[in-house]
């Protein structure tokens, strides 16, 4: 064995970084201008595999979109690096936020969290909350989580729901009511701040186990696709459908021998979701 020098060695960590040796600002940048452009709801994935810089790309995007607003350390500077000195961000008419996923993966219901992440943001929003007091309780008043998070009575959401059970025949609450609801919240925060659209940018969501990862997808695909919201995943597309794939056959969706075809109708579960995934 040859003598080696340490003090020759390099060092790295697995965070992200701005630092664009790959060149990704150019796509982050064109990116960019298809979310600032696009009619919600519109759902887009980044894919890529493990240690690709899927999370690297995301940071870009967020902060070709943000500026300022991505919290960032020093947004402008960065910007200018990876843009030019002609940068300018989209946050005069887009509204984003970050959501880990796989910081909620040991939740029963991951829209809880997401739900949580949007209170968060939103938290000087007094009006905005008066609204989101009246989707959630009915919505989702059977999940004890969601009252506690949100800060709720729980007393009071039940008295509500069966207000409403009592009216409606007992009937459950429709999940196009949900959504009409949540979309009015949503509106009028965007509203007061002069904005077109929610960006939610998803990380991680490869990381998390395959069951919160079809619960979320399930939630998007039946109470969270609005037309004021767009969702940005960073994935790696094989590992998200191998989860969806087990799913749908251990839920007893799909049946017979074999992995071809829960992995099809997996694909095709995918493709119903995703308007791109790049």
């Amino acid at each position: 064995m040859g003598k080696w020098d340490i003090k020759q060695l390099t060092y790295a960590n697995d965070e992200p970084t701005l630092v664009d040796l790959l060149e990704h600002s150019k796509h982050a940048k064109s990116m960019g201008e298809v979310i600032a452009n696009c009619e919600p709801p519109y759902v887009l994935g980044i894919h890529g595999d493990w240690g690709t810089g899927k999370t690297s790309f995301l940071k870009k995007l967020h902060l070709y979109l943000a500026g300022e607003d991505s919290h960032i350390r020093d947004a402008e500077t960065r910007g200018r690096q990876l843009w030019d000195s002609a940068y300018i961000h989209k946050g005069a008419t887009v509204e984003t936020l970050w959501f880990e996923a796989w910081r909620y993966q040991y939740d029963p219901n991951p829209v809880i969290g997401l739900l949580q992440e949007i209170r968060t943001h939103f938290s000087w929003k007094a009006k905005f909350w008066d609204e989101a007091g009246k989707l959630t309780y009915a919505a989702l008043m059977s999940i004890d989580e969601l009252t506690k998070k949100l800060g709720f009575s729980a007393s009071a959401i039940q008295h509500a729901g069966e207000r409403w059970e009592q009216a409606n025949r007992s009937e459950p609450l429709p999940a196009q009511l949900y959504r009409d609801l949540l979309t009015q919240a949503i509106d009028q925060v965007l509203k007061e701040e002069k904005k077109s659209k929610l960006v939610v940018l998803v990380d991680d969501l490869d990381r998390c186990q395959g069951s919160m990862v079809f619960r979320l997808l399930e939630s998007l695909k039946i109470y969270l696709s609005l037309p004021n919201v767009v969702f940005v995943f960073g994935l790696d597309l094989m590992n998200i459908q191998r989860a969806v794939a087990y799913e749908l056959k251990s839920s007893g969706i799909i049946a017979g021998p074999g992995e071809a075809k829960p992995m099809v109708h997996a694909a095709e579960y995918l493709n119903k979701i995703f308007q791109n995934i790049f």
